[in-house]
């Protein structure tokens, strides 16, 4: 996944700097959330995390008329 840093960094685990408008490329959608939360990338690009996605089937599946 790719999201533009919107403040300046440097990873902790790879030690590579990211400037404002680079952009952060990584499939650790943790790693992805908890720089977000920092302030760091972009709070816009919303993650799909295994609880959101069981919320979301939970709700499809409790829908009237839904087929298992």
């Amino acid at each position: 996944m790719e999201v533009a840093v919107v403040k300046s960094f440097i990873d902790k685990n790879t030690q590579k700097a990211y400037n404002v408008g680079s952009v952060y490329v990584s499939d650790d959608q943790e790693r992805i959330i908890e720089l977000q939360n920092g302030g760091y990338l972009d709070p816009n690009v919303k993650i799909k995390t295994a609880k959101a996605e069981a919320k979301k089937t939970k709700k499809v599946a409790e829908a009237p008329g839904a087929v298992e």
